[in-house]
């Protein structure tokens, strides 16, 4: 009875181990990868325009005048107008601090009747003597361009005129979507030749696919070129853009037949 009793628990602790040996795999899983080159051909950038000084209107003035002249150099490049895009003008005070802080000033006063005093300062009064105020006036114009090669000669204009703030080039194409699809179908394409490979190689052929999945989504829109300045580019530098590349990538699940 005792030893009925030990082969019983045997079959039950070692069924389940035996039915975990005779597991067949359902599927096989793959991870497809795909990639086109191509050229950017939307190309923008940002300058900013800014001016400090103490007469507001007078700092606005120059700020509006540099923006006129840069759009103005724009538009015979041949940038669209619709591509140029002006923020509205910002200011913000600016405080200087002094070299040497006074914590406390006295000015020797002569009074009417030839007496001397002295006179001491309050906290007010020596805040307006240690801390000068100026204003700084700016404005953002951002460009889009449709040819690369405008891109030196804006600098050159900015150079010329007087701005030097601006942010890297960044490049984009116009048709990223339709990039980014041909990369989704070689990615197939790839998962598909792996499957096949995987299941030649174990003497099963391939059913329905029962799983896809998107790891990645989007040509990337924007791609930020090396940043140098506008006196560089007026040295002689010409940008290019190059070949980009866009890929995908899917993780698919085919049955076994």
């Amino acid at each position: 009875m005792k030893m009925k009793l030990i082969l019983i628990l045997l079959s039950v602790f070692l069924l389940p181990l035996a039915s975990a040996n005779n597991i067949q795999p359902t599927g096989i899983d793959v991870t497809g990868k795909g990639a086109v080159l191509a050229v950017p051909d939307v190309f923008s950038v940002s300058f900013t325009v800014t001016e400090r000084g103490k007469s507001t209107s007078k700092i606005k003035q120059l700020v509006d005048h540099k923006s006129n002249q840069l759009v103005k150099r724009a538009l015979k490049l041949g940038i669209k107008n619709e591509a140029i895009k002006s923020s509205n003008v910002q200011m913000f005070p600016i405080y200087h601090e002094p070299a040497i802080r006074l914590n406390g000033l006295e000015l020797r006063e002569q009074f009417p009747d030839n007496t001397q005093g002295k006179v001491q300062l309050s906290a007010k009064e020596r805040q307006k003597i240690e801390r000068v105020q100026s204003i700084e006036v700016s404005r953002t114009i951002e460009m889009t361009l449709a040819d690369i090669s405008i891109y030196d000669k804006l600098l050159d204009s900015a150079t010329k005129i007087g701005i030097t703030r601006l942010t890297p080039l960044s490049m984009s194409f116009s048709n990223a979507e339709k990039l980014y699809q041909q990369a989704l179908a070689l990615a197939i394409a790839n998962a598909k030749e792996k499957a096949m490979n995987l299941a030649a190689q174990s003497g099963v052929s391939l059913g329905k696919i029962t799983y896809l999945k998107e790891h990645s989504y989007g040509a990337p829109m924007h791609l930020r070129a090396a940043s140098f300045s506008a006196k560089e580019s007026s040295a002689g530098f010409d940008s290019s853009a190059g070949q980009q590349q866009i890929s995908a990538q899917i993780q698919v699940r085919w049955a076994i037949k």
